[in-house]
């Protein structure tokens, strides 16, 4: 959820968004929908 804010309001966040940000939380984000799985 906090991507989605720091994207539409970056001011928020003060937090820099690159291609290496966004991919690394959405490979974070790919990894715990996995690990949930596995869990289930």
């Amino acid at each position: 959820m906090e991507w989605i804010l720091s994207i539409f309001y970056p001011r928020i966040l003060k937090e820099e968004i690159g291609k290496s940000t966004l991919l690394l939380k959405s490979l974070a984000i790919i990894l715990m929908f996995i690990g949930a799985i596995l869990l289930s």
